[in-house]
């Protein structure tokens, strides 16, 4: 057994801060007990669907280990009797439903109680206590990340009765004033779902706008805005750990798509989070799991879609040809009833589309070099001159416009070959004469296992499993996939691994510790890689990643001129959170601290293959339009621009540490106050091997660390060490969020859930404006000092009238100039007069935008 829980959870924080970038990391506890952790540093993880569960069962049979939280929901509320008076020491137990876990806590001296870290599910709560009738209320709905509050009156009664209160209206979340919306199982087994991505539901909360719902990809996650927000600049959490990309190296995107069959629901949260949540600048997004219950449920499915079935677009002349065929299952249940529960999906999809694509390719006459048919858009002839006759400005013209045989570059015959032969009258300009067809096919697997253990009442364990195996191929429509631009092959894999575990240490102490590590592959390269085409044509001097470039302006492309291949593996993500919840009379007190530690190792090729450029003023005359043309340049081995660029590999690393602390204020039973402090850190990108360099304003040279730099021409080696380091950053260790947020729940008859929010953020970090026509909100804010990333944001938006009393000394504070004492003292005056209590700066207080049009009604 364990103990000291919490001291292990930084010990374990230490450890992996020491350790990363050294190997595989084993973390040991106090007892001297040592578990190697599944941290794999150069070699991917190979595994079948039988070892998916062969390491969800490791993991969860370690269940001495402390990894992680197993849950972000809570329960919380007070216990008083038929005249208000609170009851301490009444015994709450609080029953999942559907998987028979307890939890069990007391309430404290003021009659308050918490249930943290709960998972998502089907509540039924029970209060006890000698000399009260026994009280038990259900079933109460707990989503992901949502505090719901629960008040309970006991009534004097007899030993052995029961009094029953059976749930009819959905809960206030009276407790938070996060903004968002969850997405619950019945909805995402309702409702239709583009390629079956559960998180394309989010579209659904209020301030998202959809970008991409993710149809067709490998990684199947869509790709959305919230609040206001960047595109990809979310923060994914799944059951608790990271679901977002390495951190500080790469977009912060989904990485862990969740099929339908496996997600139980998720929410987003578009602003005013709370401070264990943090390193956002667009919105959280919080998911769980499905998880096995005391009875055994199964499915399977197929989905199907063909273009057979399909309406043709109004304004398409066919329909676009599709083949989708998604199929798989789940399978849940119990090992041991009440104590151990597993749920494991499979889903598999096979997707094949077709695209037509209309291009310009040499005719045969071009390809033997006869241009004399070659006309411009007016039908004028366009002639073509021989360049080795240049005298200053003036050159012969071709005889009959064409270049003869002995002319043409051997090379240029050879590459002539992988372009497709017209397969239809172009227009008068030879234009528009090849129309080709290019074919994708998308092959994907997802298994996702999930296991809980309860070993007591105050000990659950989770661990699950997530893989996405997938890849792509799109064939190009030449016919000659390695020449062409559109032919492409992809290679992905993601995996997600998480271990949780919460422990209670007493009625008013839980502490949580996770581990979740996260790995991708993402490979992308063209069609005949390190087949040394270039050799075939005779080109030499570029490597054989791929078929060399040629951009011919006029007639289609060969090559890609922008990508060679781009290798990255591995792509690791490591998080290690421990968290300690401590309810003290009216205060649910929330402490964390949190550490990231990335990785990227990463090739990217843009031109080792080679890359031409061809353009008609080789073959035109100097100074006369509409001469010459591209491809008798190219024909006769005429260049204008080539480059061949290599591309090293690049490890990077960074890291990423947090703390916080939350207070929330359970101030009267109608009033709670949300106060919270984060402190946030992420490194300057570094590279493995201290190949950096920057540019020093005060030197007005480029600092580098590459080995073998050479000082001059602009150029300073550096050595590293100073207030720079080896990153050549002068790192910032200022940056700080606080956040204050009040609830204030009027009795329901006054429809009124008043809500305020002051703190201090990055600029950007927080869209401050809410447009529920339910909540009315105050927002100011303060600086914190000597943070040069963060200045106030005072503003007023409220949406909902508060009292007259209220509404005049607002109009009062606003009528008043910016930073007068009238304006203070009224501004002070009005949120007191709504229920808040007055801050000590009321300097802080100060409303600037003018609220008048808003309190019309």
């Amino acid at each position: 057994m364990l103990s000291m829980k919490a001291k292990y959870g930084l010990r374990a924080l230490a450890s992996l801060a020491k350790e990363y970038g050294k190997g595989p990391l084993l973390i040991s506890d106090i007892s001297s007990r040592v578990i190697p952790v599944i941290i794999f540093k150069d070699k991917l993880m190979q595994h079948t669907i039988w070892r998916v569960f062969q390491v969800v069962i490791t993991v969860a049979a370690v269940s001495g280990l402390v990894l992680a939280q197993t849950g972000t929901s809570s329960i919380t509320g007070s216990v008083t009797d038929l005249t208000g008076a609170a009851l301490p020491g009444v015994e709450i137990t609080l029953a999942n439903q559907e998987t028979g876990a307890r939890f069990q806590t007391l309430t404290n001296e003021t009659g308050a109680y918490r249930v943290a870290s709960l998972p998502p599910g089907i509540y039924r709560i029970e209060a006890e206590l000698a000399g009260f009738d026994r009280l038990s209320r259900g079933p109460i709905t707990l989503q992901v990340s949502q505090t719901v509050a629960i008040d309970l009156m006991l009534q004097v009664g007899q030993i052995g009765t029961t009094v029953d209160v059976t749930e009819s209206a959905p809960l206030i979340e009276s407790q938070s004033s996060d903004i968002g919306q969850a997405v619950t199982r019945q909805m995402l087994a309702a409702l239709p779902l583009p390629n079956r991505a559960a998180s394309s539901l989010a579209a659904l909360a209020p301030g998202v706008v959809m970008i991409d719902t993710g149809t067709g990809t490998a990684e199947n996650y869509p790709v959305f805005s919230v609040a206001g927000g960047r595109a990809r600049n979310q923060t994914f959490v799944l059951d608790g750990g990271n679901a977002t990309n390495a951190v500080g190296l790469t977009r912060p995107q989904q990485l862990t798509s969740l099929p339908v069959d496996a997600m139980q629901e998720f929410k987003v949260i578009a602003n005013n989070y709370s401070a264990e949540f943090g390193h956002s600048t667009g919105g959280v997004v919080t998911m769980s799991t499905r998880s096995g219950t005391n009875e055994f449920h199964g499915s399977i499915f197929e989905s199907l879609r063909n273009d057979a079935l399909d309406a043709r677009n109004f304004f398409a002349a066919k329909k676009s040809p599709i083949r989708l065929n998604q199929f798989g299952g789940a399978l849940g249940g119990p090992i041991r009833k009440d104590r151990t529960h597993f749920f494991a999906t499979w889903e598999q999809t096979r997707q094949k589309t077709g695209d037509t694509v209309t291009s310009t390719v040499p005719t045969l006459a071009n390809r033997a070099g006869d241009f004399s048919d070659l006309r411009d858009g007016a039908g004028q002839r366009v002639i073509i001159y021989d360049p080795a006759t240049t005298v200053g400005r003036d050159r012969n013209a071709f005889p009959g416009n064409r270049i003869p045989l002995d002319r043409i570059d051997p090379v240029a015959r050879a590459i002539l070959n992988y372009y497709p032969l017209p397969n239809r009258q172009g227009t008068a300009t030879n234009a528009s004469n090849y129309v080709g067809n290019s074919t994708g096919v998308l092959n994907r697997n997802i298994v996702v296992g999930r296991l809980d253990h309860q070993i007591r009442p105050s000990d659950l364990v989770t661990a699950r499993y997530y893989i996405n195996d997938s890849g792509t191929s799109a064939t190009g429509t030449y016919g000659i996939p390695v020449a062409d631009p559109l032919a492409d092959i992809t290679d992905v894999r993601v995996q997600s691994l998480l271990g949780a575990y919460t422990h209670v240490f007493s009625n008013s102490v839980v502490n949580e510790l996770r581990y979740t590590y996260l790995r991708r592959k993402f490979i992308d390269k063209r069609p005949g890689y390190k087949e040394n085409l270039a050799a075939g044509i005779g080109l030499t001097g570029v490597s054989d990643a791929a078929f060399p470039a040629f951009t011919i302006p006029g007639y289609a492309t060969l090559g890609n001129p922008t990508a060679v291949f781009r290798f990255q593996t591995p792509i690791v993500d490591q998080q290690v959170l421990d968290a300690v919840t401590w309810t003290r009379g009216k205060h649910a007190l929330r402490f964390g601290a949190e550490f990231r530690a990335g990785a990227n190792d990463e090739i990217r090729d843009r031109g080792s293959a080679g890359n031409f450029t061809m353009t008609p003023l080789i073959t035109s005359l100097p100074g006369v339009a509409n001469t010459g043309n591209s491809l008798a340049g190219f024909l006769l081995g005429e260049v204008n621009a080539a480059s061949v660029q290599i591309s090293d590999k690049i490890p990077s690393r960074a890291s990423y540490w947090a703390f916080y602390a939350q207070d929330d204020w359970h101030v009267l039973p109608n009033l709670t106050l949300n106060v919270g402090l984060r402190w946030e850190y992420g490194s300057p990108y570094a590279d493995l091997y201290n190949r950096i360099s920057n540019f020093d304003p005060g030197t007005q040279t480029v600092l580098t660390t590459t080995p073998g730099a050479v000082a001059g021409n602009g150029i300073t080696p550096f050595s590293g060490g100073g207030t720079y380091g080896k990153t050549l950053v002068n790192p910032d260790f200022t940056v700080s969020l606080t956040r204050t947020e009040l609830v204030h729940f009027v009795r329901p008859s006054a429809d009124l859930l008043f809500e305020s929010v002051a703190g201090t953020f990055k600029p950007n970090s927080r869209s401050m404006f809410d447009t529920d026509w339910s909540v009315a909100k105050l927002f100011f804010e303060s600086p914190v000092p000597d943070s040069p990333t963060t200045r106030p944001y005072p503003m007023i938006s409220l949406s909902l009238a508060p009292s007259k009393r209220a509404r005049s000394l607002i109009r009062t504070a606003a009528s008043n100039g910016p930073g007068s004492a009238r304006r203070a003292e009224a501004s002070a005056a009005a949120m007191k007069a709504i229920g808040r209590i007055t801050s000590r700066s009321k300097e802080a207080h100060e409303v600037r935008n003018d609220p008048r049009g808003l309190f019309a009604r």
